[in-house]
């Protein structure tokens, strides 16, 4: 027969194990959920283009360039902006390209290049549907809209970046054209000119900035031929 005293042990046992069970439940509930809080929605990068834009990095045909940065390629980019001369220093090889991709339909001319050498402001020169090696030179591409409708087989865009909130860009309908002139093509340095204007993104950045500028840029080229080099003076072209 059970005892009193066995019974009030029972039941004080088992008021002891009800106690204990919520912090068991509880052990990697609300102390883990202060640890690791759920992510919070994610939201687009300020520094993100939308995928149609062809300043996007990597442009398509530059998707083999994986890794940090290189070195700056060989070559010069100077640019009048407003009347100020400004010496861009860093030539990114990812950036300055000639590529022809027969799979893809790819065929492009990227010049770009930095302010500085760890980045800064950035001017970018993209023209598709163009070979340096299948062209005679010079050649002037015009923007459209500033003449015609079209410049031809080539589409050419333009984009100086200050920072992400101060953009200029090619817009026919401000007034904001640029013709790009492409002298010379020799070995991998392609040589050439441009004059016009950009105009700002941003509302209240004001009018369209006069631009020109000149190049001489050493190009990684993907499918595309190095060009002839040019003959010393007084030498007669093979013939």
């Amino acid at each position: 027969m059970t005892s009193l005293r066995s019974i009030m042990l029972c039941s004080a046992l088992l008021a002891a194990c009800t106690q204990d069970a919520p912090k068991a439940a509880n052990a990697g509930g609300p102390a883990n959920a202060e640890a690791t809080p759920a992510k919070p929605p994610g939201s687009v990068p300020s520094t993100a283009r939308p995928p149609n834009d062809p300043h996007a990095a990597p442009a398509p045909g530059d998707e083999d360039e994986k890794g940090p940065m290189v070195p700056s390629a060989s070559g010069s980019f100077d640019v009048t902006l407003e009347g100020k001369l400004v010496h861009f220093l860093r030539l990114p090889v990812a950036q300055n390209r000639a590529v022809a991709i027969p799979e893809t339909g790819v065929t492009r001319l990227s010049i770009g290049a930095l302010e500085g050498e760890e980045g800064g402001p950035g001017f970018r020169i993209l023209v598709e549907g163009l070979r340096p090696d299948q062209i005679e030179y010079p050649l002037t591409i015009p923007t459209p809209g500033a003449t015609a409708k079209t410049n031809g087989p080539y589409t050419m865009t333009m984009r100086y970046e200050v920072h992400e909130r101060r953009v200029y860009v090619l817009d026919p309908d401000k007034g904001a054209t640029v013709d790009l002139t492409l002298e010379s093509y020799e070995g991998k340095t392609l040589r050439g000119r441009f004059e016009g204007k950009l105009a700002p993104t941003a509302a209240g950045l004001g009018d369209p900035i006069p631009v020109s500028g000149k190049f001489a840029v050493e190009l990684f080229l993907r499918g595309v031929e190095p060009g002839a080099a040019a003959n010393p003076e007084g030498t007669p072209a093979p013939g």
